[in-house]
């Protein structure tokens, strides 16, 4: 079973705007930093406010790129609690594109189990639910063909208290 989702339809207007900063340091790595804004702020503003953070930084902002946001309640009770459900549990996909070798990943956070050979943590490209996913975000992406699967978990920090 799947979780509910809560945001709405995407033919109704975006209920925010994000903006993500991406910056490289003199070593090298590299860091995003998300900037809420709200739809009806400009992108001359928006520009004002990426070139003030540049002014604050020794790293290069390299990149920005925007995203409109449709948002819904976040809470557990939409979700559900099958084995693997936590995000920390996830199939990571990847796409190739044939031309310019590049790689786009793609995780599936928390999978149902109905997309993973039985108790196994391998991921069922068959199952209709991820055969469908994967086909949609081939089509979204001009170039790009499915490369790989793999389910992996991580190590989850941010969200559990710390206790002393």
């Amino acid at each position: 079973m799947a979780g509910t989702p809560t945001f709405g339809a995407l033919t109704n207007a975006a209920d925010y705007r994000t903006f993500t900063v991406h910056l490289m340091d003199n070593s090298g790595d590299n860091w995003t930093e998300l900037l809420y804004v709200a739809i009806a702020a400009t992108y001359t503003a928006i520009n004002a406010w990426v070139v003030l953070y540049q002014s604050v930084t020794q790293a290069t902002v390299y990149k920005v790129t925007e995203e409109n946001v449709w948002a819904g309640d976040a809470d557990p009770d939409f979700t559900d609690s099958a084995m693997r459900s936590g995000v920390e549990n996830g199939i990571n996909l990847s796409f190739r594109n044939a031309n310019t070798r590049e790689l786009r990943p793609l995780r599936v956070v928390a999978p149902i189990p109905e997309i993973l050979q039985g108790n196994q943590d391998i991921p069922l490209l068959t199952a209709t639910a991820l055969s469908n996913l994967i086909v949609a975000t081939v089509a979204l992406q001009t170039g790009f063909n499915f490369n790989a699967g793999q389910y992996t978990t991580h190590r989850e920090r941010k969200n559990n208290p710390r206790v002393k």
